[in-house]
């Protein structure tokens, strides 16, 4: 409900700031965690258990450094793309207004048919 409301009442270089934020910050919590999944054991509530990378190699093979391997990149190249290509709302808005107005003029002009 917050980010819809900022997203209404905020400008748009603003906006993108604040999804280029937390996009960033979600990535690199990500990014950050994955040394969870190269450890051999976890707790969860006090009880040992296994990460989610030994979990998938069990069930679908391979070893599980190469599963947590595999998600590290996913969460590097997800972080790269959301800081490389954050979308720019400015430009987005000014595509619209000149879309509408291309539309606009189209609707306007009257088209001979033959008969």
């Amino acid at each position: 409900i917050i980010l819809g409301v900022c997203a209404w009442k905020l400008k748009a270089r603003q906006v993108g700031y604040l999804y280029s934020f937390l996009a960033a910050t979600c990535s690199f919590n990500a990014v950050d965690n994955i040394s969870e999944l190269y450890g051999s054991v976890g707790y969860v509530n006090g009880q040992p258990a296994t990460s989610d990378a030994h979990t998938v190699a069990e069930y679908w093979g391979g070893a599980y450094t190469t599963w947590a391997t595999l998600w590290l990149l996913f969460a590097l190249m997800c972080s790269a793309i959301g800081l490389l290509l954050a979308f720019d709302g400015n430009t987005y808005k000014q595509q619209q207004k000149e879309t509408n107005n291309m539309q606009v003029h189209c609707d306007d002009t009257i088209v001979a048919t033959p008969v």
